[in-house]
């Protein structure tokens, strides 16, 4: 398989987005005696910084050994900008360096740091989204339970790319952003799905919309959420969903041409309203001469760039609430 088919993975179908809900309270509820009330808490003007890491690797059918391969490591910065009236908010993402190494059989590894080429003038064209978004604003807005529900900036940033890309990399760019545009859950995965009632360990519960970046390059249409462990702050999640799949129809049955699986666990600190770190895995399996076989896989994992990574920026407060007055 050509490198060039990486892009093709990446941007399969992944989450659906919500639909509009009912006013929530903004900031998280304590644990009360039967579970505990999940939910985000927007502070205007407060900044995380996270990091994502991911490593895919992908397999021709029939040819274990040509394996193509892609690392990523993506450093977000996350700005609550405003607190909405409906119990969510309006959220600044800034991608601040975005770093990967691709491994084609056959050919050498190619390295890109947008650290070393902001401009992306050596970046492969399978990279261009990601690299595009490198110091550009995107806006979300984001519930408190979770949903997102928009994304604003992807049209500015596809004029300015047009100024200097090539038509190749201009499609490979509008491509990316366009699945961005209808799925922003999947911009990094920082988005988490909880219920709108108390929640106690071993609870759980299921929804259309899983916290996968885009990148996984999966079809996952619903996503099972099982809280583990409640121990003071932090709120241990796991999840889970094997509903991707397609099949096809031989004669009176019906068999499988792929399947994918995909599991993880969340940290969730309550106390604070945010997401601390993710892990998750996933593969994807093919329908080979009648028997099932590795088609690709990737693990990744969000974490908090650094325990210092939480800050207010008392700036940004003041013209998130300006803005919410207007």
């Amino acid at each position: 398989m050509r490198l060039g088919e990486i892009a093709i993975l990446w941007l399969a179908p992944l989450l659906v987005c919500g639909c509009a809900q009912p006013p929530l309270p903004q900031s998280a509820s304590p644990l009360v005696e039967k579970g505990a009330v999940l939910r985000y808490i927007f502070v205007p003007g407060q900044r995380t910084r996270y990091v994502l890491r991911s490593g895919f690797s992908s397999q021709t059918p029939g040819a274990p050994d040509a394996v193509i391969s892609v690392s990523q490591e993506v450093e977000i910065t996350q700005t609550i900008l405003a607190s909405l009236p409906a119990g969510g908010a309006r959220v600044g993402l800034v991608v601040d360096r975005f770093k990967a190494v691709t491994s084609t059989p056959g050919q050498p590894s190619v390295e890109f740091d947008s650290g070393e080429d902001p401009e992306g003038t050596h970046c492969p064209t399978e990279l261009r989204g990601m690299a595009a978004l490198v110091g550009k604003d995107v806006e979300v807005l984001q519930y408190a339970t979770g949903e997102v529900q928009a994304v604003a900036g992807l049209a500015a940033i596809y004029r300015q790319a047009a100024n200097h890309l090539s038509p190749t990399e201009l499609q490979s760019l509008e491509h990316f952003l366009r699945e961005l545009s209808h799925k922003p859950r999947g911009l990094f995965g920082l988005g988490v799905s909880f219920p709108r009632e108390a929640v106690a360990a071993g609870r759980q519960w299921i929804s259309d919309r899983g916290p996968f970046p885009i990148f996984c390059g999966q079809q996952v249409y619903r996503c099972r959420y099982e809280l583990r462990d409640l121990s003071g702050e932090m709120a241990s999640i796991e999840f889970t969903d094997d509903s991707g799949e397609a099949k096809e129809s031989t004669e009176s049955t019906w068999k499988p041409l792929w399947t994918t699986r995909v599991h993880g666990a969340i940290s969730f600190d309550t106390e604070k309203g945010l997401l601390s770190q993710m892990r998750g895995e996933s593969t994807t399996y093919l329908q080979v001469a009648g028997k099932m076989e590795l088609r690709s896989k990737t693990a990744w994992e969000l974490s908090l760039l650094n325990e210092g990574s939480l800050t207010t920026d008392s700036t940004a407060r003041s013209s998130g609430e300006n803005a919410t007055k207007k």
